[in-house]
Formats: structure tokens, C-alpha cells, sequence
């Protein structure tokens, strides 16, 4: 992992602020890329967190369906890691 996994938890972030600015499809290609990092070396939770960007990103852009679908599948990554987390993905699915 290392520097891969640091610079792709950079990318996740980045694309985060770069959907709650407006720019939803720059948004969702870094989160898509930083994904596979994730899925390629293995981190459940940064790809838990990562859904869970997807979501924030669709929710921001009005599109409270695919928002769901997101969190939804952040919360079934989630749920067997992090209690905590799961809550808080409960908390946004709540509130939709």
C-alpha cells in the first residue's frame, strides 16, 4: 500500500470537494480511480468511504436515487468493519 494508498486517499478527497463544488463527472472519475487503488489493495474501508463520497457527491448534485444506491452499498461495506461508521451511514440514508 504506501504511497499508492496515501496519494489515492488524496485523489478520494479531492474528488470529494471537487463534487460538492459543482463538478460532478471531474468528481466522480478521480473517486472511480482512486476506487480500483482501493480495490486493488485491498482496503474494505476506503472503498466503503469512497461509496460513501459517491453518494455525497450524487446527493449534492440533487440526485437523491443513486445517492440511496451509494450509501446503501457503503453501509453493507461498512457494517461488518466499523460500527460507528455504519451509524453515520444510517444517519444519511435517514435523512434523503
Amino acid at each position: 500500500m504506501g504511497e499508492d494508498y496515501d496519494a489515492a486517499r488524496a485523489l478520494a478527497l479531492h474528488g470529494l470537494a471537487t463534487g460538492l463544488h459543482g463538478d460532478r463527472d471531474a468528481a466522480e472519475a478521480r473517486l472511480r480511480r482512486a476506487m480500483g487503488e482501493f480495490e486493488h489493495g485491498g482496503s474494505r474501508h476506503w472503498q466503503a468511504r469512497t461509496w460513501e463520497m459517491l453518494g455525497q457527491v450524487a446527493q449534492a448534485d440533487g440526485d437523491r436515487a443513486e445517492a440511496e444506491r451509494r450509501y446503501r452499498h457503503s453501509l453493507s461495506l461498512y457494517t461488518p468493519l466499523s460500527g460507528r461508521d455504519a451509524d453515520r451511514l444510517e444517519g444519511r440514508l435517514a435523512k434523503l
